[in-house]
């Protein structure tokens, strides 16, 4: 008996094919259904900050900055270069998610 005629006929088929369970829309989901993805691409320079997906990534990135200054600077969990240096690279990749640029 082979491997495969142990498998059962739905193992069997492509995964895009098998119908899958629908999924709830969260604020953590990275998945897009086909009607976001549209209304984003549609409407890409309309959309307000906390609409886009990459307003909120940037929001995601400045939130976590100015937590991680508001606790870490006044605790001197962080020295001054860290934090500028910390500072510089994110504030970057903040404006390039805001921008849209793919890689960030």
């Amino acid at each position: 008996m082979s491997l495969q005629s142990s498998l059962s006929a739905e193992a069997m088929v492509p995964f895009s094919i098998v119908p899958q369970k629908p999924h709830s829309p969260s604020f953590f989901s990275l998945m897009l259904d086909n009607d976001e993805l549209k209304e984003q691409v549609d409407e890409y320079a309309t959309l307000k900050l906390t609409q886009s997906y990459r307003g909120i990534s940037f929001l995601a990135v400045v939130v976590a900055l100015v937590l991680t200054f508001a606790v870490a600077l006044p605790l001197h969990m962080l020295t001054l270069t860290d934090a500028i240096s910390g500072l510089v690279t994110y504030a970057i990749a903040a404006v390039f998610m805001l921008r849209g640029h793919r890689w960030a």
